[in-house]
């Protein structure tokens, strides 16, 4: 499990906006390269944490999702454009395929959908071009 917290709220990194409430992750939710990415970043605390044991992940699946860990639906769309293009499934000019990232949310997902996450993940690199 991977903890994030932003020091100043809603500091965009990794394609996506933190909080300054400590968020939870899967640790597959980011990719190696933005892990590295986000643990360098001063702005974040980044904190990787052993998973729970499985009997009491098992219970919390049947409780519905808090607050803490649930993604806005922007975040969710940048996510899984970005797990899409890290697994190679990509259309022309590299943006991520619609299909893989409505298997990755589990729900359909529009073309208009991909394009403004993709556009935001492509901001977000720019960014952090200009600041190296």
């Amino acid at each position: 499990m991977i903890e994030i917290t932003a020091r100043s709220d809603g500091f965009r990194r990794a394609g996506m906006a933190h909080s300054s409430t400590t968020k939870k992750y899967p640790d597959d939710f980011f990719t190696p390269e933005q892990l590295v990415q986000l643990k360098a970043e001063p702005m974040l605390v980044v904190v990787e944490v052993e998973d729970e044991p499985e009997e009491e992940l098992q219970m919390e699946e049947q409780e519905p999702v808090s607050e803490e860990i649930a993604l806005d639906p922007e975040a969710q769309l940048i996510a899984a454009a970005m797990k899409a293009v890290a697994e190679g499934n990509i259309i022309n000019g590299g943006a991520p395929a619609v299909d893989a990232m409505a298997e990755i949310l589990g729900r359909e997902v529009s073309a208009s959908d991909r394009d403004l996450a993709w556009e935001a993940i492509k901001i977000s690199q720019a960014e952090q071009k200009a600041e190296a």
